[in-house]
C-alpha cells in the first residue's frame, strides 16, 4: 500500500510526457465573442483563450501577440497534464484593439515544433446608439435612420425624404417635376397634399373613396346620403362625372337651384314660354302650366276655338 501511494505521489509531481502526438491549437476565440460593444463609460474587458491539444508540461512557449507586434505570455488556467487553456485578458477595450491576434505554441516533443493560430478580435462602438456611445455618436440627420457598422455606421434618409443621410430635406411627392421615383400614388380624380415626410390623397368633390381609388358619386340617386345635389324640386338632376346639373322643368324658371313658375297667361312676362290659348279662349295659369277654355258662345279645346251661330231666317215676302 505504502508504495503504491509513492507511485501515485510521483505521478502527480512528475506527470508523464505525451509521445506521438502533434501539437495543434483546437481553438482560439475570445469571451465575449467578437465584435466587442465598447460602451462609453463601461470598462469591457476582452479575454483571449487559446486552448492547445496537449498539457502545459510538454509546451516550451505559449505566446499571444498583439497587431502592434507586442509578444504577450499567455498564463494557463489548466492544471497539467490536462490539455492546456492558456488566456490572456485585455483590459477596457477601444477600437485601437481591434486586429488580427495570434496565438503560438511550441513543443518539446512531437513532429510540430510550433504551431500557430490567428483571431480576427473587432471593437466596435456602436454611434447610433445615443445611450453608449458617448462622445462618439453617429451625425446622421434626424430623419435619417443610422445602422451600424464594425468600425463605423451608415445613415440612410427615411421614406419621404431625400439626401446622404447628414442632411435629408423632404420630398415633395406631390410634385411631379420634382418627385423623380417617390411620386404620389393618388387617384387622378384626387388631390394630393404634401406632409413633412410624407402626403395625403384625397378625392375630389364629386367622388368618394380614399384618394388612391375614388368613384364617381351620383348626386341625383334618391339613396344618395352624402353630397347630394341641391336642385330645386321643380328641377330636374342630371349626374355628370364628377358633379351634376340642375335644370328647372318646363314651365318654371330659374337656375336649377330655384325655380319659379312661370305664369304663361302673363304676356308681358312670359316671354318664350308664352300659352297657346286662342283669341276667343280664356288662359288659367297653374303651378308649371297653364289651361285654356273657349270662351261663352265658343266652343273647342281651347287652343282651337269656333263660334256657336243660330241661322237667322229672312222673309222676303213682307
Amino acid at each position: 500500500m505504502a508504495m503504491f501511494a509513492i507511485l501515485v505521489l510521483m505521478g502527480l509531481m512528475f506527470p508523464p510526457e505525451v509521445h506521438g502526438v502533434d501539437l495543434e491549437i483546437t481553438s482560439f476565440v475570445s469571451n465575449p465573442e467578437s465584435p466587442v460593444k465598447d460602451k462609453e463609460g463601461t470598462a469591457e474587458n476582452v479575454t483571449l483563450q487559446c486552448q492547445v491539444n496537449l498539457p502545459s508540461t510538454n509546451l516550451t512557449s505559449v505566446t499571444i501577440s498583439y497587431p502592434n507586434g507586442v509578444m504577450t505570455n499567455a498564463t494557463t488556467t489548466t492544471t497539467p497534464p490536462s490539455p492546456a487553456l492558456y488566456e490572456i485578458t485585455l483590459s477596457d477595450v477601444h477600437p485601437s484593439n481591434t486586429g488580427n491576434y495570434t496565438c503560438t505554441a511550441s513543443a518539446s516533443t512531437g513532429s510540430v515544433p510550433t504551431t500557430s493560430q490567428t483571431y480576427q478580435l473587432n471593437v466596435d462602438i456602436d454611434e447610433c446608439d445615443s445611450s453608449t456611445c458617448g462622445s462618439n455618436c453617429d451625425t446622421c440627420h434626424t430623419d435619417a435612420n443610422c445602422t451600424n457598422t464594425i468600425g463605423s455606421y451608415t445613415c440612410a434618409c427615411n421614406a419621404g425624404y431625400n439626401g446622404d443621410g447628414v442632411t435629408c430635406q423632404d420630398i415633395d411627392e406631390c410634385d411631379s417635376s420634382t418627385c423623380g421615383s417617390n411620386c404620389d400614388t393618388c387617384h387622378t380624380d384626387a388631390t394630393c397634399t404634401n406632409t413633412i415626410g410624407s402626403y395625403t390623397c384625397a378625392c375630389n368633390a364629386g367622388y368618394s373613396g380614399n384618394g388612391i381609388t375614388c368613384q364617381d358619386i351620383n348626386e341625383c340617386d334618391p339613396s344618395c346620403s352624402t353630397n347630394c345635389d341641391t336642385c330645386d324640386t321643380d328641377a330636374t338632376c342630371t349626374n355628370t362625372i364628377g358633379s351634376y346639373t340642375c335644370a328647372c322643368n318646363a314651365g318654371y324658371s330659374g337656375n336649377g337651384v330655384t325655380c319659379q313658375d312661370i305664369d304663361e297667361c302673363d304676356s308681358s312676362t312670359c316671354g318664350s314660354n308664352c300659352d297657346t290659348c286662342h283669341t276667343d279662349a280664356t288662359c288659367t295659369n297653374t303651378m308649371g302650366s297653364y289651361t285654356c277654355a273657349c270662351n261663352a258662345g265658343y266652343s273647342g279645346n281651347g287652343v282651337t276655338c269656333q263660334g256657336n251661330h243660330n241661322p237667322i231666317t229672312v222673309s222676303l215676302n213682307s
